[in-house]
């Protein structure tokens, strides 16, 4: 069953079955390996930077919080952080 369901893969690829190897299989396994090593690399700088992001938007908050400034979540909620009710006038 294994063999038919790879068989109608291959064919539903446009491929002619009887004309694959097991190089060409080797060759295509190596690409996609090396193709997905990429990704990974490319997937795993993109998260850090995603992080720092996330990191230097804390600290806006923090920083806005001190200042006396509404942030669009605290205005959202309805409530400043000592349950003092808040009615939201302009969000940032």
């Amino acid at each position: 069953m294994l063999f038919e369901a790879a068989e109608k893969n291959i064919k539903q690829m446009g491929i002619d079955s009887s004309s694959v190897t097991y190089d060409m299989v080797m060759k295509r396994i190596s690409e996609l390996e090396a193709e997905k090593a990429g990704l990974d690399k490319e997937y795993s700088a993109k998260y850090k930077e995603l992080r720092e992001m996330e990191k230097q938007m804390d600290v806006m908050k923090q920083y806005m919080e001190k200042q006396g400034i509404r942030t669009k979540e605290a205005a959202r909620s309805g409530k400043k952080k000592d349950g003092q009710e808040v009615i939201p006038l302009l969000l940032l």
